[in-house]
């Protein structure tokens, strides 16, 4: 809802690098996501390392919504961002350490 709320300030940042990793951190987690569809929807596949990162369709996300409250300079979105990577990260790994 965070980036919604504020739509009217995201209009007016213009591009920078902040944008540009966003983009990438989107393009990876969509490659994740064929990565598993491609493999049979098997669900350890969500949680394998990706380039030697562990957990990536948890980390990008993460990164992402992180990114997004640096680049609106918004501690509004910045500080749920940071609470939504902890918890999502944590989940994650422990799912993956069952899984392995």
């Amino acid at each position: 809802m965070m980036p919604i709320l504020l739509g009217r300030k995201l209009a007016e940042q213009p591009l920078g690098p902040s944008a540009v990793l966003m983009a990438v951190c989107l393009l990876i987690y969509y490659g994740c996501w064929g990565r598993f569809y491609w493999s049979g929807r098997e669900f350890a596949v969500l949680f394998t390392p990706w380039l030697g990162i562990p957990v990536p369709m948890a980390v990008f996300p993460a990164i992402y919504f992180m990114l997004l409250g640096f680049w609106l300079e918004s501690w509004l979105l910045l500080i749920p961002a940071f609470l939504f990577a902890v918890g999502h990260l944590v989940n994650s790994w422990n799912v993956y350490t069952q899984v392995r």
